[in-house]
């Protein structure tokens, strides 16, 4: 769940907190949008709250990054398997196609079971096992199409990745906010605190 930017603005922020050392609500604060008044303890708690939440986002998209790196180098592994192993017109016997098959069937076992990528990968491993000899010079451009699936996917896992790195930025981003908010409130109370010792 991502943070509010409206208790992150600075100045509503600042508004929030003089609040705590004031007991009025921030209501009034230009711009801003009438909401109840926050107590310290609300006001720390929802930072709590969103910290746990930003933290849980934080580690699936790190795990999506892990997973989505070791499923490239799978993917880049069979492509150049099939690239390295084989000429342009592809496996020569029913057994070479289907190797190739078995490999392109491992790679799509390791996709969750509603990824729809499964479904190209399950349609890529039928044609290739559906080879017995090597392509004709008529037909050779079947087997690079072949290969170039592959390349795809990997191409395609990349920039899903890229994307989601941006992603992640922008939670660590906001963490950083919630952090420095909590850090605000924290020394405001003490403030508020040496203040009310100092009168006694």
């Amino acid at each position: 769940m991502p943070i509010d930017m409206k208790v992150a603005n600075s100045p509503l922020r600042d508004a929030l907190l003089s609040s705590l050392v004031s007991g009025t609500t921030a209501a009034g604060h230009a711009g801003a949008d009438p909401f109840t008044y926050l107590s310290a303890d609300s006001l720390l708690t929802y930072c709590q709250t969103n910290l746990r939440s930003l933290d849980d986002t934080m580690k699936q998209y790190m795990a999506n990054q892990k997973g989505n790196l070791e499923l490239r180098k799978a993917c880049q592994d069979v492509s150049t398997y099939m690239a390295n192993t084989f000429d342009v017109h592809g496996p020569k016997t029913a057994e070479q196609w289907a190797g190739c098959a078995d490999r392109v069937t491992a790679l799509k076992d390791l996709l969750p079971p509603n990824d729809p990528r499964r479904a190209k990968l399950d349609e890529l491993a039928g044609q290739l096992r559906a080879g017995t000899q090597g392509a004709s010079d008529e037909n050779v451009s079947h087997w690079k199409d072949m290969r170039e699936t592959l390349t795809t996917m990997s191409d395609e896992i990349k920039s899903g990745s890229e994307l989601e790195m941006i992603e992640l930025q922008s939670v660590v981003s906001q963490r950083q906010t919630v952090v420095q908010l909590t850090t605000s409130i924290l020394s405001k109370l003490n403030e508020t605190m040496q203040s009310i010792v100092q009168k006694i």
